[in-house]
């Protein structure tokens, strides 16, 4: 009956071993508004994962070419990457993108998940 028992205890610590948490991370993503400053949304959300001040426009999701002139090749990207898991999906990849506007302001905010 011993055995049984830490076998158990054993298997369920082993899966909450790889598990970084249950519920998705940085859900204050909702409160970002266009026009927020660049130390509001960091606040906000944390140091960002990545943080790029001139970004290749086309290596952007195509909302946020709408944050810069046409002529514009780059843009300022902060991107936040978190990785979780739930009861559903083994591992969900959670990646939050927010564009600036060229005086640092936001322009748009998207989030991406992927589901393994």
């Amino acid at each position: 009956m011993k055995l049984i028992i830490n076998f158990k205890l054993l298997i369920v610590a082993a899966l909450l071993a790889g598990c970084t948490t249950s519920e998705a991370p940085r859900q204050q993503y909702i409160q970002i508004k266009a026009g927020q400053s660049r130390a509001e949304v960091i606040k906000l959300l944390g140091r960002p994962t990545w943080n790029f001040e001139k970004m290749p426009r086309f290596a952007t999701a195509p909302s946020g070419w709408n944050c810069s002139a046409w002529d514009q090749r780059t843009l300022p990207v902060m991107i936040w990457f978190d990785e979780y898991t739930n009861p559903v999906h083994v591992r969900i990849e959670q990646e939050i993108q927010v564009y600036l506007k060229p005086d640092g302001t936001v322009c748009k905010v998207d989030k991406f998940e992927r589901r393994w």
